[in-house]
């Protein structure tokens, strides 16, 4: 998860956690690069965090991951710049409401 809220990061690793996914948290563009690829299964990106969507896609490139980018429903260009950059975008009521069925759907991924 490339965020800068930790309390909402820990709300987020424990839903990960109960389902056995491993769960990283970078703050910045500098932190997420030094995790290695291989272990990345999905990206979630909080649009108020300091990494923009286009630049962390970037960074991925081709990568296949599940992308999940989430923000305030009232942030709609940033939203839709998220969408344009190839993440599935989220309210962050819609992402609260659906981390648990997330955390199942990349689970059964991982298997």
């Amino acid at each position: 998860m490339v965020t800068g809220n930790l309390l909402g990061a820990s709300r987020v690793s424990g839903e990960l956690r109960s389902h056995a996914i491993r769960f990283r948290v970078a703050r910045d563009l500098q932190q997420f690069n030094e995790i290695p690829r291989d272990a990345l299964l999905a990206v979630v990106l909080d649009l108020e965090g300091p990494v923009d969507a286009a630049t962390l896609a970037a960074s991925l490139g081709e990568m296949q991951v599940e992308r999940v980018a989430f923000g305030p429903h009232v942030d709609t260009e940033r939203l839709a710049a998220a969408e344009a950059a190839g993440w599935n975008v989220m309210s962050r009521g819609s992402f609260d409401s659906a981390v648990g069925d997330l955390a199942r759907q990349w689970a059964e991924l991982a298997r």
